[in-house]
C-alpha cells in the first residue's frame, strides 16, 4: 500500500485526525500531487497491484475471459494453485508449487490437495515441497502411515502442522477391472493348518492359522495372534471356530477371545462352551464378539478341551475371521 499510498502508507483519513471524511475537505493536500489535478496515485504500484491479480486469475490455468468480470472469483473459487500432481512415490511423493514457498514455516496451516500416483503406499510416507525436505505425512492423530493407507489414484489433502503434514481425507482412488472402488476396509479370513496341538485340560493358544484372504493394513498374524497398529486401531468384530481333529468319546471344550492390551490387564470379550456326550464324537466350537484395540493391542483365540488326550486342531472346519467396523 506505501506504492500506492505514499507517505509511508498513511491513508489520507489518518492524516487528517481520524476523521474519515476530512479527505472530502477543499484543503485536504494528501490526495493529490501538485497540480492538483492529478491524483496522487503511483501508476508503477498499480501496475504491480494488477499484476498480481492476473497471477491469480492466470494460476487457473484457464483462457482469460474478456467479456466476464468474475475471472478473479472464479480463479479464487477453483483453489487451483492448491492443487498438485505428485512426483515420486508410492511412499516419498514430491510437488513443485509454481510459486515456491520460502520455508517450511509458510507452509504451516496451508491445505494442499495431491493426486498420488497409481501405486498405494506400501508404508510410511513423506512429502517435500519446492525442495524444502521430505516431511513425515501422518494421520490426523499423528500417527505414522500403514500399508494401503493411501491407495493408488487417489486425491488426499494434507496440512503441515510445524512438524508433519497430517492426511486430512484420501480418496479411494483405485478401481478394479468392474470399475468398483478397491476395498478399504481391513479385514483378515484364515483357517486352521491342522497343525496346532490343543492340550488336553489346559488352556491353549490356537496358533495355527493361516491367512487366505486379508487387507490389514498396518496389523499382522503372527504365532495365532493378530497385533495392531495406530492406523489398525479402532472397533473389531471377531469370530473364530475351532474343533479337534480326532473324534472320541464324552468330553467338552471351551473356546474364548481375549484381547491382551499394551497396557493393562487381558479382556475376554466371547466365550463359548460345549459339551459331547456319547461315543465317538467330534465337533466344532464358535465364538464371536466385537472389540475396541488400541496400538500395541493383540487378539488372541485360546481352547480348553478335555477329551483325555492332546488333540490336533480341524484344518477342515476351523476358521478364523476379523473386520473392523468402526473407528
Amino acid at each position: 500500500m506505501s506504492g500506492i499510498l505514499p507517505n509511508n502508507g498513511v491513508l489520507p483519513s489518518a492524516t487528517q485526525g481520524g476523521d474519515p471524511l476530512a479527505i472530502m475537505a477543499p484543503g485536504c493536500d494528501n490526495l493529490y500531487y501538485p497540480p492538483r489535478c492529478n491524483p496522487r496515485m503511483d501508476p508503477f504500484a498499480m501496475n504491480s497491484l494488477l499484476s498480481e491479480i492476473l497471477n491469480v486469475i492466470n494460476g487457473r490455468d484457464e483462457p482469460y475471459d474478456c467479456d466476464s468480470l468474475v475471472n478473479l472469483e472464479r480463479a479464487v473459487r477453483s483453489q487451483w494453485l492448491n492443487y498438485f500432481i505428485a512426483t515420486g512415490g508410492p511412499n516419498d511423493i514430491a510437488i513443485t508449487p509454481a510459486t515456491a514457498f520460502a520455508d517450511l514455516a509458510h507452509l504451516v496451516g496451508v491445505p494442499l490437495r495431491i493426486k498420488v500416483g497409481a501405486v498405494s503406499n506400501t508404508g510410511p510416507m513423506t512429502l517435500n515441497v519446492g525442495g524444502l525436505g521430505a516431511i513425515a505425512i501422518t494421520t490426523m492423530t499423528n500417527a505414522a502411515l500403514s500399508a494401503g493407507a493411501v491407495l493408488g489414484n487417489a486425491i488426499v489433502e494434507v496440512m503441515y502442522d510445524g512438524v508433519a503434514f497430517r492426511l486430512h481425507y484420501g480418496g479411494a482412488g483405485s478401481q478394479d477391472a468392474a470399475g468398483r472402488p478397491t476395498q478399504q476396509a481391513l479385514y483378515a479370513h484364515a483357517k486352521c493348518a491342522g497343525s496346532c496341538v490343543l492340550v488336553n485340560n489346559v488352556q491353549t493358544l490356537v496358533n495355527d492359522w493361516v491367512i487366505d484372504d486379508a487387507f490389514l493394513g498396518g496389523a499382522t498374524m503372527v504365532g495365532g495372534q493378530l497385533t495392531f497398529d495406530a492406523a489398525s486401531a479402532g472397533v473389531w468384530f471377531v469370530s473364530a471356530s475351532v474343533g479337534i481333529a480326532t473324534p472320541t468319546n464324552n468330553w467338552t471344550n471351551k473356546l474364548q477371545l481375549t484381547k491382551i492390551p499394551s497396557v493393562g490387564p487381558a479382556v475376554t470379550f466371547g466365550y463359548s462352551e460345549m459339551g459331547n456326550f456319547g461315543t465317538n464324537l467330534g465337533g466344532n466350537l464358535t465364538v464371536s464378539g466385537v472389540i475396541r484395540v488400541a496400538a500395541g493391542d493383540l487378539i488372541r483365540v485360546l481352547d480348553t478341551q478335555n477329551t483325555g488326550a492332546n488333540q490336533n486342531t480341524n484344518s477342515s472346519f476351523n476358521f478364523y475371521s476379523a473386520c473392523r467396523i468402526g473407528f
